[in-house]
């Protein structure tokens, strides 16, 4: 039977300006407007839409913020990109596309957003942190807040999740039943008398079900709980990749390869990067139905590299990927002074890498986290080998390094006595108390609070080796 041929393109629709201090996430109000646009004819089935550039430029976003939307409209199927030719609407209608009434974009956007439904509230007293202190404006004598975390869904999909910081003075008043109901906005001005004069929010994407959990493990494997870890699954395609039975830790008896990494995709749910020492990265964009083996390197300059340590994705651009790597190889074919080890960073999500280690020494990386607060400083430690150790002549000749543009640049944060440092280190997080900073755990059992400027407080010592730090809030 003949396809239906496309109808002809329609005139382009009218300029269109995303609001951006509307309460809905930039790339969420592209995607309902594409979706309009193709629910209304504006976009016909089967008809090329404007290119990346143009709906950039009509839009005023970034290319980034763009991709997220088009991302998500290609895995509804209500889009189909075409290599070498471009963005296109799928030729036949999609169950589920109704056609909406006839309406603004933003008054059918706003009618969703007023669709919302509370389906998760808890209260509960904190003591406020010195980010709170300086946002709040709070005194000496305000040693308790009052949080109110709400979670909120859209036609039974998670939307967001709210936190709102009270003094008890308010908060104590407004009760949890009420907020299943009525904005918190509408409480304080109608029921409690309170004139709102200024308000500061702050929006961020993150995965959308807090009960989902996510293990790696040696032999390496993933696995899942969508019950807040009472259970789990294995996900078994990650073990079919093919070539993963050569997965391995080379050592002088040769162990099974461990899933080290994971990284996750905020604003994309099915899209997972898993990074195997010594097997490279396994990537998904359909929640492990179908897999992508990545080895970061830049060949012939920089020969790739399958020994992943770290992997972290950057919290304001989706698609900027950063990997920690050693010397490990999967056979032992290669020289070892012929290998490549550092920092790598991939700006499309693992199809290309560019070497982010140049004349740093030294080399071999391991632990590595990034700020989610601005200017995202990205933190890595660095040792001469596996093995380097508090316990070696002259000491584990560590050094820590931070860089604030996305890996273009390094600078030093040791201090005299830790340039470089006789212990070795292996956890590193971004200090909650301070942008920029971080806590490390060392291979001598200690903690140390590490500053943007490179001061140094030890916070523990005579623990045993501390592989990993977190804060309890």
């Amino acid at each position: 039977m003949p396809r239906r041929p496309p109808r002809p393109a329609a005139a382009p629709p009218r300029a269109f300006q995303i609001v951006k201090d509307l309460a809905v996430p930039l790339y969420q109000q592209i995607h309902e407007l594409i979706r309009h646009r193709i629910s209304t004819g504006d976009y016909p089935y089967g008809a090329q839409i404007p290119s990346e550039h143009e709906l950039c430029r009509e839009l005023r976003v970034s290319r980034v913020t763009l991709r997220e939307s088009l991302r998500k409209l290609v895995q509804e199927r209500l889009l189909v990109k075409v290599p070498g030719k471009g963005t296109f609407v799928s030729s036949e209608p999609v169950k589920g596309l109704s056609r909406v009434k006839y309406a603004g974009f933003l008054e059918d956007l706003q009618e969703r957003v007023l669709s919302l439904n509370v389906v998760e509230v808890h209260a509960a007293r904190i003591t406020p942190t010195d980010e709170l202190r300086t946002r709040l404006q709070l005194g000496p004598g305000d040693t308790e807040l009052v949080v109110f975390k709400r979670l909120r869904h859209i036609e039974d999909e998670p939307f967001s999740y709210t936190l709102n910081y009270l003094r008890p003075a308010i908060g104590d008043r407004i009760s949890v039943e009420r907020l299943y109901a009525v904005p918190l906005l509408q409480i304080l001005r109608e029921d409690l008398r309170i004139p709102i004069v200024r308000a500061h929010e702050t929006i961020a994407a993150s995965p959308a079900d807090p009960r989902t959990l996510f293990a790696v493990t040696q032999p390496a494997a993933l696995f899942r709980s969508r019950d807040g870890g009472r259970s789990w699954i294995e996900i078994a395609s990650l073990r079919s990749v093919p070539g993963a039975e050569r997965w391995c830790v080379p050592l002088a008896s040769i162990l099974p390869g461990r899933a080290r990494a994971i990284a996750l995709d905020a604003s994309d749910e099915a899209r997972w990067w898993i990074g195997v020492e010594v097997g490279g990265i396994l990537a998904t964009e359909d929640a492990g139905e179908t897999w992508s083996a990545i080895y970061p390197g830049c060949p012939p300059e920089v020969p790739v590299n399958p020994d992943i340590h770290q992997i972290v994705l950057h919290p304001a651009h989706r698609d900027l990927l950063f990997a920690s790597t050693g010397y490990g190889r999967m056979d032992q074919s290669e020289p070892r002074d012929q290998r490549s080890a550092g920092v790598f960073a991939s700006e499309d999500g693992g199809k290309s890498w560019r070497y982010a280690w140049t004349g740093i020494e030294p080399r071999y990386t391991r632990p590595m986290c990034i700020d989610r607060r601005a200017p995202h400083a990205l933190t890595v430690g660095a040792s001469p080998t596996t093995y380097s150790s508090h316990r070696d002549p002259g000491g584990a000749s560590a050094m820590l390094y931070r860089s604030d543009d996305d890996g273009w640049t390094w600078r030093s944060l040791g201090d005299p006595a830790h340039s470089p440092s006789p212990t070795n280190f292996f956890g590193i997080i971004p200090d909650p108390e301070t942008v920029g900073g971080v806590l490390v755990g060392t291979d001598l059992g200690e903690v140390w609070r590490v500053s943007p400027a490179g001061v140094w407080t030890r916070l523990a010592a005579g623990l045993p080796d501390v592989q990993a730090v977190h804060p309890l809030r």
